[in-house]
């Protein structure tokens, strides 16, 4: 407050204003001297001092606080950036560690599930199950064929190709030994080819075994010569036949005779 005081006073007696200076100075005492001013002085100086240095410690601890966030800001960012990058690597090797203890356990399962059910399986079909048969083989029969006696009658001529019945009667001779009818629809066209479908009974023997079956043949006719595949039609063995499997063909001159096979074998 002196300090003040003194300044104040300064200031109006460099105004010229007298008066009020004298007036001040009887109230507030006397002028001080100079040992009191440098004593004043030398005080406001180290309040200032002091002042100053409050202030720019408060200024260094805000600017240490300031950094300090800063530095915790690029830490979070670093680490987030770092957790993000590692984030799919470590889903993936977790899926994988866990996906295969699964299917190790699926595959221990469905072995125990096999045993249970070959260990709740009867004794009675366990005993009657066997290894796949093995192919039977196969025994090839050849022999000619004559035919005996044919007999065609149209039975649809309202267009070409027209369509005709055969009838014949075939006779076997050589590993396949006995006669056959024979029972044909036949596709003719104009040039003489045609395509048929047969049925015969043959009775006879075949081999060393008698009896009879009956052959399904599909056959093409052209230049007058005819090729056909046929096949034991399934069941129909009789005698000592009975089971007779087989498949073959026969080529010669149509209506006259061929030389055929038959590969067989007995179910």
């Amino acid at each position: 407050m002196k300090r003040t005081h003194y300044k104040s006073l300064c200031a109006e007696s460099n105004k010229g204003n007298e008066k009020s200076l004298r007036r001040r100075s009887s109230q507030t005492g006397p002028e001080p001297t100079f040992t009191t001013r440098k004593m004043l002085n030398a005080s406001f100086r180290a309040f200032e001092k002091n002042r100053s240095r409050r202030v720019f410690r408060q200024i260094d601890r805000e600017l240490s606080n300031n950094i300090l966030n800063l530095m915790s800001l690029r830490t979070i960012a670093k680490v987030a950036i770092i957790s993000l990058i590692a984030w799919p690597a470590t889903n993936a090797r977790s899926g994988t560690e866990t996906n295969a203890p699964i299917s190790r356990s699926a595959s221990a399962t469905s072995q125990q599930n096999e045993r249970g059910k070959q260990m709740n399986e009867p004794e009675s079909n366990r005993a009657t199950k066997q290894p796949p048969a093995e192919p039977r083989a196969r025994t090839r029969a050849n022999a000619k064929i004559t035919v005996q006696n044919s007999e065609a009658k149209p039975y649809d001529q309202t267009a070409s190709p027209a369509l005709i019945e055969l009838r014949l009667n075939e006779t076997f001779t050589g590993d396949i030994e006995g006669e056959s009818p024979v029972r044909a629809l036949e596709v003719l066209r104009d040039d003489h080819s045609a395509h048929l479908v047969s049925v015969q009974r043959f009775t006879g023997k075949l081999g060393d075994r008698k009896g009879t079956f009956v052959l399904q043949g599909s056959e093409t006719v052209e230049n007058g010569k005819i090729k056909a595949t046929w096949f034991v039609v399934p069941g129909s063995g009789t005698g000592e036949l009975s089971g007779l499997r087989g498949e073959g063909g026969f080529e010669g001159q149509f209506g006259k005779g061929s030389n055929g096979t038959l590969d067989y074998w007995f179910e």
